[in-house]
């Protein structure tokens, strides 16, 4: 029995849809609700960046949520479901970024800030991140080319 190429084609179309969808999967409020029996699991959020710290090598980031599209890019402002913490590794120098920058952050989740965050009420959820990505609105991303060159 022969299977029609329409068939396959359609089929490998939703399995890649579905497994390159951006972001993480558990909802951003049941993240804060059950952030303390999720410490450890991995998280990718994105939002906008309110605030930053650094304090030796490490930098603390004030970030406003929002959902990420399928790029993991997050969306507007509008569509906040509130804001969290993120620890990074490294430097991350405000001069880099302006307000209208957004931000990914791909990490693991560790729990909920003890200590008060200036920008981010009460409970906060905090993020230590392993890898940030800043989204310009002046920059172009060209869609990647595909098949033979």
């Amino acid at each position: 029995m022969k299977t029609p190429k329409g068939l396959i084609t359609i089929v490998f179309i939703v399995l890649f849809s579905v497994s390159c969808a951006g972001g993480s999967k558990i909802p951003f409020k049941t993240m804060i609700e059950e952030a303390d029996s999720r410490v450890g699991e991995s998280a990718t959020l994105g939002g906008y960046v309110l605030d930053s710290n650094m304090i030796g090598a490490k930098t603390d980031i004030t970030v406003l949520q929002t959902p990420l599209d399928w790029n993991t890019k997050p969306q507007f402002r509008e569509k906040s479901e509130g804001r969290f913490l993120v620890s990074y590794e490294g430097k991350f120098n405000p001069n880099d970024y302006s307000p209208e920058d957004r931000l990914t952050v791909f990490g693991k989740i560790a729990g909920i800030a003890k200590e008060k965050v200036e920008h981010c009420p009460s409970p906060c959820l905090k993020i230590e991140s392993s890898k940030l990505r800043v989204w310009r609105e002046h920059e172009y991303y060209p869609p990647k080319i595909r098949g033979p060159r």
